[in-house]
């Protein structure tokens, strides 16, 4: 999955609700998806991809959106 560099650079203003919206539609089903081939159950799933996004919105600004320093997906 390819994310674009300029929606990661968008997700570092926290009001940016779109932004948020479109990150949340495009990693929801992926994060949801490896917490349960990781034995959770759906309901502890939902958890994981809620505390994904939390960690996710308090570390953004740490990410650099350079594909030479790598990928999004090595970052996360």
């Amino acid at each position: 999955m390819n994310t674009s560099w300029t929606l990661l650079k968008r997700l570092k203003n926290p009001d940016d609700n779109d932004s948020w919206q479109a990150f949340c539609e495009l990693y929801a089903p992926v994060v949801i998806d490896v917490a349960k081939k990781s034995g959770l159950r759906d309901d502890e799933a939902q958890v994981a991809f809620q505390e994904t996004l939390a960690s996710i919105s308090r570390n953004i600004n740490k990410f650099e959106a350079d594909p030479g320093r790598g990928s999004f997906h090595a970052w996360l």
